[in-house]
């Protein structure tokens, strides 16, 4: 692959360093190719010498007059890197202090280095959705979702018939099937309104863009993409197969894989290797894909400034809504996108011969998105059957049974998604995470208050989590709630105001936005969910994993995701097709409810997203080298003991996140003689336990990050002469006695 002109900086902020800051840069820079930046936030006078040889090597050094912190020392660094070097392709930090070498810095650069990829991602979306557009006559705000959703249903369904490795060929297929198609038509005439595909088109590239720029350069950090969203993708990149197989150590198989697929295929179509920023980037296309669709009913022509601060209102609101929306592969705020998008597409005007497939491809898909996803698709396909005139009891007819039917169709495409995950899931021999026990009876004993302990903790919990507001994202400014309240009376406002469309044929789609139905549906939906969310938290998951989950306003981000984009944009498409007099009242109304969300965090995600980037790939330094070593033992696949800090698993996950395609052995990595109430997911094991069990089974042992309990515990398991070796990033060597125990032995 070939390497960008562009260089990388490297950026190292620094308060009071030792001689190794020189050291590594005396290591370092006669390889690399960009230029070097060295922060001195105020550090001592005895610290001098070291800035001064970081000088003499190359590295140009930039002071605080006092201690401003890490995070003002990467920004000083990065606003002088753009000022002094506009054409760099980005930045790569490292501490001061030596923890990360200069291969691992190399190492992060190599892999920031390659070919993005993204502007063949957005030129094959729309192209396939150009082909659609020209084979139903719709707009590009529906050709688009209906092209990305028809891509993930064929994924899906290769993906099931073992064609993972093949996943990259279905992009490249659609866009030139779409593109010929287009060109075709276009030539003789037949089937293409340009015009048509502008707005829509345009409006994605500037979604896409501003998206791009959050995730470029991201790493994965969060426990949830090392334990199964982030290492879902990477198996099945690195293997070709479902992640499913016996051979994956995924603890959540049962999970369905419509994003995992998604986010594959984009991956192998971009042919730029394994990059984490462009598995976040293919969710914002996703997202970005879904948020246009509103659009179809306003033309920009005329509406032009209605339309871009409904657009920005719009593509902000998942951030408004979850600040790390767009650095995290998991998709609790992507399914409120998917559910608000099938809503507004019932409820907005401008439907086409692609909406009825849009619809059933919807309902599809978001029933493979999370376990969850198929309870929101079942409410999704049932607003869209009650949004119709044929699922309103009209049925006084041949015609109106028809429509009946075709209303019931994203019903029974849910229903399909969900037997044929099951189906695939029991060939496959994987258990079910979760049971979901008798209803009725479950119901009743909740009813008569006949419930143990830890199911009435789970009900103080919840509650809790409804009632009080959250530490993140829009539970900071009000609680959970509060907002379908706020919602409700929002819409009955909006309604009100836009209840006389006046909007010129040639600006706007036939019909008017139905708020007030539209606002009913996205309420109902909400409800519903937020009730089976504590139906599963009181008789589906087990009695410890129900309290932690019960506290964690996480779960409910896909309630309010929907909310906040269906008040975005009906108050904004409202404002775009009312009467003038009416659009500046509504265009306020859009304001005051993006600002009742913590927009300080979203305006923070934009303008420091150079900085958060760089600050995740330096958080992935050492676990990615750590994977390294244990990679390099035996050339693979070694019978290696981990051990890390009381991190509820964080450690380990990111370590076999980094070493796969390749597997540990099972094991746990925290260990304890004596096991506090307050770590469930540590293991108690004496040292003669543990020792007898490296004997039986492992050859290696690496402390990747050691506490003092651990060294207290274990420290007779080792050799005398490697007790003083016990440190974080060590190996040590399983040496077997004839009694059946082992010492170990530092090999480092």
């Amino acid at each position: 692959m070939q390497q960008s002109v562009s260089p990388l900086a490297l950026v190292i902020p620094a308060l009071d360093p030792t001689p190794a800051l020189a050291a590594l840069l005396r290591e370092l820079l006669p390889r690399w190719t960009g230029p070097a930046v060295v922060v001195d936030d105020g550090s001592c006078a005895a610290a001098r010498p070291v800035f001064a040889d970081a000088g003499r090597l190359g590295a140009v050094v930039l002071y605080h007059g006092g201690n401003r912190g890490k995070g003002a020392a990467l920004k000083t660094a990065l606003r002088y890197c753009r000022a002094a070097w506009p054409g760099l392709a980005g930045c790569v930090t490292a501490d001061a202090d030596g923890q990360h070498t200069a291969a691992d810095i190399l190492r992060v650069a190599d892999a920031l280095r390659g070919a993005p990829g993204r502007l063949v991602l957005g030129c094959l979306l729309l192209a396939a959705a150009a082909g659609v557009c020209a084979l139903t006559r719709c707009r590009m705000e529906e050709g688009l979702p209906a092209a990305v959703l028809g891509l993930m249903t064929a994924g899906y369904l290769l993906a099931l018939a073992g064609g993972t490795a093949l996943l990259g060929l279905l992009p490249w297929a659609a866009a030139l099937a779409g593109g010929g198609l287009t060109l075709r038509r276009a030539l003789a005439h037949r089937g293409v309104r340009w015009q048509a595909l502008c707005q829509g088109a345009a409006l994605f590239a500037l979604f896409a863009a501003l998206y791009w720029w959050l995730c470029r350069g991201r790493w994965l950090t969060d426990w949830d993409d090392f334990s199964h969203w982030g290492r879902a993708v990477k198996w099945m990149y690195s293997t070709g197969t479902l992640y499913t197989t016996p051979g994956c150590p995924d603890a959540f198989k049962s999970y369905p894989p419509a994003t995992a697929v998604w986010q594959v295929m984009l991956l192998q179509a971009a042919g730029c290797g394994f990059r984490e920023d462009l598995l976040l980037f293919a969710n914002a296309l996703l997202t970005a894909a879904l948020l246009v669709l509103p659009f179809r009913c306003v033309r920009a022509a005329r509406r032009l400034p209605g339309v871009g601060l409904t657009a920005l209102l719009i593509a902000l609101t998942p951030l408004l809504v979850y600040p790390s929306y767009f650095s995290r592969a998991s998709v609790d705020g992507l399914l409120g996108v998917f559910c608000a998008a099938l809503l507004l597409s019932a409820f907005v005007p401008g439907r086409s011969a692609a909406t009825p497939w849009l619809e059933a491809l919807g309902c599809f898909v978001l029933a493979l998105v999370k376990a969850s996803g198929a309870g929101l698709a079942v409410l999704a396909a049932a607003a869209l059957f009650l949004a119709r005139p044929g699922g309103r009891g009209q049925f006084s007819g041949r015609c109106a049974r028809r429509a009946a039917a075709r209303s019931l169709l994203p019903l029974g495409m849910a229903a399909a998604a969900w037997l044929s995950w099951r189906a695939h899931l029991a060939l496959a021999g994987v258990a079910g995470r979760w049971q979901g026990g008798d209803l009725p009876r479950n119901l009743w004993s909740l009813i008569i208050g006949n419930i143990p302990p830890y199911r009435a903790e789970v009900l103080r919990q919840f509650g809790a989590v409804l009632l009080t507001q959250g530490n993140y994202g829009a539970a900071q400014s009000l609680p959970f709630a509060a907002w379908p309240l706020a919602f409700c009376l929002l819409m009955a406002a909006a309604g009100r105001l836009a209840r006389r469309d006046v909007t010129p044929p040639l600006c706007a789609a036939a019909g008017r936005l139905r708020a007030l139905p539209l606002a009913a549906a996205a309420l109902g939906v909400t409800a519903l969910f937020t009730a089976s969310l504590l139906y599963s938290y009181l008789f589906v998951f087990d009695p410890l994993e129900a309290v932690i989950l019960a506290s964690v306003y996480r779960y409910l981000d896909s309630c309010t995701m929907l909310l906040a984009v269906i008040g975005a944009a009906a108050l904004g498409l409202a404002a775009c097709r009312a009467a003038p007099r009416r659009r500046a009242a509504l265009l306020a109304a859009a304001l005051a409810w993006a600002m009742m969300f913590p927009a300080r965090y979203a305006v923070q995600a934009v303008a420091e997203a150079p900085v958060l980037a760089a600050e995740s790939g330096q958080d992935r330094i050492l676990s990615r080298r750590a994977a390294d070593r244990i990679r390099a033992l035996d050339g693979g696949s070694p019978r290696v003991w981990v051990v890390t800090a009381n991190d509820a698993g964080a450690a380990q996950g990111r370590i076999e996140y980094d070493l796969l395609p390749d597997v540990l052995p099972e094991q746990a990595t925290i260990l304890m003689a004596d096991v506090p109430e307050d770590a469930p997911w540590a293991r108690q094991l004496s040292a003669a336990e543990w020792s007898r069990e490296l004997a039986a089974g492992f050859d290696y042992v690496y402390i990747y990050c050691p506490e003092d309990q651990f060294i207290r515990d274990y420290l007779p398991v080792f050799e005398p002469d490697s007790q003083s070796m016990v440190a974080p990033d060590r190996m040590f060597a399983v040496v077997r006695r004839a009694d059946g125990a082992a010492r170990l032995r530092c090999v480092d």
